[in-house]
């Protein structure tokens, strides 16, 4: 395929081909890469999901920080559930009793969207 396209004013003339031998190899090594991404951000929402938070704030700010993260690029974007939750706050050793008092802790359940298909340019 040949193409033209202007690149910082100048006009260049853009040739794509496709080696088949060299294709296989690299489509299984962006296969290994995707595996390789997806069990580093299971393993990464998994441990978010068990974290909590003080405000809503930090959860929001935890939640944006999973999808920026390298690793995210191959798979579409999946909505991230911020849930809070009442805990009885405990005031020294043991279990705390059914009047201590509470406070409100905030989660975040984070989850891998499937692989998004669409080329990257």
């Amino acid at each position: 395929s040949e193409q033209t396209a202007m690149i910082d004013g100048a006009t260049y003339r853009l040739i794509v081909y496709r080696s088949s031998a060299l294709g296989a190899h690299q489509a299984k090594s962006v296969d290994r890469a995707i595996a390789k991404a997806r069990e580093s951000l299971t393993r990464a929402a998994q441990a978010l999901t068990k974290q909590t938070f003080h405000c809503a704030h930090d959860a929001e700010v935890a939640a944006q920080a999973f999808h920026a993260r390298a690793e995210y690029r191959w798979f579409s974007q999946s909505p991230v559930r911020i849930t809070s939750r009442l805990e009885r706050v405990s005031t020294g050793r043991g279990r705390p009793g059914k009047d201590a008092p509470t406070q409100t802790v905030w989660s975040v359940a984070a989850t891998v969207g499937p692989v998004d298909e669409t080329p990257m340019c």
